[in-house]
C-alpha cells in the first residue's frame, strides 16, 4: 500500500505543478457556421484582467480545413477595455507556407494554428475586456474556416 500512496502523491504533485505553470488567462473558440464566415459576423470574446502589473501575449487561433482557398487570412480586430475605449487593427494571419503547406497541427484536412497577435503588452485597467475578430478577405462569405479563437497568456521570457 505505501507504493500506491507514493504514486497518488506523485500524481497530485505533478498535477499541482502543471496547474501552477499554466499562464493561460483566457482561451476560447467560436464555431463558424458551416455555410461560411460572413464578413459582417464578428467573433466576440469577453475576458477579465485582474493583474495590471503583468505583461501579456495575445494570440489569434484559426482552425481551417483543406477547402480554405488562400494562404493567409486578413482580419479586423477590435480590443475594447473597461473604459469603453477601443483600438481597431488589421492583422494578416499566415496559414500556409509559400509552397502551400498548411502550418499548425492537425490530422487530415483540419489544421489548428495559434498565431501571436501582440507580444508583451500590459493592460492598464482591471476589468472586463472585449476582443472582436472579423474576416477581412474579399469574399463576403468565406469558406474553409471552421473555428476562430482568442487566447491571452501571461508573458514568459521563453516566448
Amino acid at each position: 500500500m505505501p507504493k500506491l500512496t507514493h504514486i497518488i502523491y506523485l500524481l497530485f504533485l505533478t498535477f499541482g505543478l502543471t496547474a501552477c505553470s499554466n499562464d493561460t488567462v483566457f482561451d476560447a473558440y467560436i464555431q463558424v457556421p458551416e455555410n461560411g464566415w460572413d464578413y459582417k459576423q464578428q467573433a466576440t470574446f469577453n475576458f477579465n484582467i485582474t493583474d495590471t502589473t503583468s505583461w501579456y501575449d495575445l494570440y489569434i487561433n484559426v482552425r481551417n480545413n483543406g477547402d480554405y482557398p488562400y494562404q493567409n487570412l486578413y482580419v479586423f480586430t477590435t480590443l475594447k477595455g473597461p473604459n469603453n475605449l477601443a483600438v481597431r487593427d488589421t492583422f494578416n494571419c499566415i496559414l500556409a507556407d509559400k509552397k502551400g503547406k498548411w502550418l499548425g497541427s492537425g490530422v487530415g484536412k483540419t489544421r489548428d494554428l495559434q498565431i501571436l497577435y501582440q507580444k508583451q503588452i500590459r493592460f492598464l485597467q482591471s476589468g472586463e475586456y472585449t476582443f472582436a475578430i472579423e474576416q477581412a478577405m474579399r469574399d463576403t462569405l468565406l469558406q474553409g474556416i471552421s473555428d476562430i479563437g482568442f487566447t491571452v497568456k501571461k508573458h514568459t521570457e521563453t516566448e
